[in-house]
């Protein structure tokens, strides 16, 4: 089928120039980069998962960080945004990671400077439990760097103290905003940990929104958002156009 228009996500405007340029390096041009909050508050909106809220923050967890950012619904303005690499999915990975190698006897720090444990295979398993513990109450996975065996419980009592240094970076944002934020929405891959949820739910009070499948929340806000665009413009050599003015998350 005929793609009509593409929507992309961009975090910043460094992620944008850097997106603009290698879609122009491989000669795409019906793309319309949209800045991840707003796409987000696109996709909230069309789901009705927004209710009633007039004023939104959004905890984005994914691999390389933590955004957080406050829109203004009606304007789709963003208010306030924070941004950390202090927490992260691969930290996450790298816990339990540590904590495997630990089992085995092995010395993480020995082992990360040698790479000669099939490390990149065993960090790659150690993500895949991770994932699946968002769902299981324990993960065994036997592979040729050993076998993860670790609990939701041990996994949990891991990563409890950078969670709540991310509840309190979003306490404080919630505090500088201009306006009352009325709900808290968790997107991107880290949402799905459970206690994620839970301990936002506990330092903030608010009532707190974790979407189907959260990681895609901005992909598919985009989506949402993208318009044709004027493919004998854009290969004169003009930017590509995007959908929604505003900073990214």
């Amino acid at each position: 089928h005929y793609v009509e228009a593409t929507g992309v996500a961009y975090r910043d405007q460094q992620q944008f120039g850097d997106l603009q340029q290698a879609m122009h390096e491989q000669s795409l041009y019906n793309y319309r980069l949209v800045p991840e909050a707003r796409a987000a508050l696109a996709y909230l909106e069309a789901t009705g998962e927004i209710g009633n809220a007039a004023t939104i923050a959004l905890y984005d967890l994914g691999s390389s960080g933590l955004t957080i950012t406050v829109i203004d619904r009606a304007s789709g303005e963003v208010l306030l945004a924070e941004r950390t690499t202090d927490i992260s999915g691969s930290d996450f990975d790298r816990l339990i990671c540590d904590n495997q190698l630990a089992k085995q006897g092995v010395d993480p720090y020995t082992a990360y400077d040698r790479d000669d444990h099939g490390l990149g295979e065993f960090t790659t398993r150690c993500r895949i439990a991770k994932e699946q513990l968002s769902t299981s109450g324990a993960v065994c996975l036997p592979g040729e760097s050993g076998v993860i065996l670790i609990s939701r419980e041990s996994f949990e009592a891991l990563v409890t103290v950078p969670i709540e240094y991310s509840a309190r970076l979003v306490r404080d944002v919630l505090t500088r905003s201009p306006q009352y934020v009325d709900a808290l929405f968790l997107i991107g891959g880290g949402a799905r940990i459970p206690l994620v949820e839970s301990i936002l739910r506990s330092w903030t009070g608010l009532p707190v929104v974790t979407p189907a499948d959260p990681e895609a929340v901005a992909a598919k806000g985009a989506a949402l958002l993208a318009t044709p665009v004027d493919l004998v413009a854009a290969h004169a050599g003009a930017p590509a156009p995007v959908a929604a003015e505003g900073g990214g998350a």
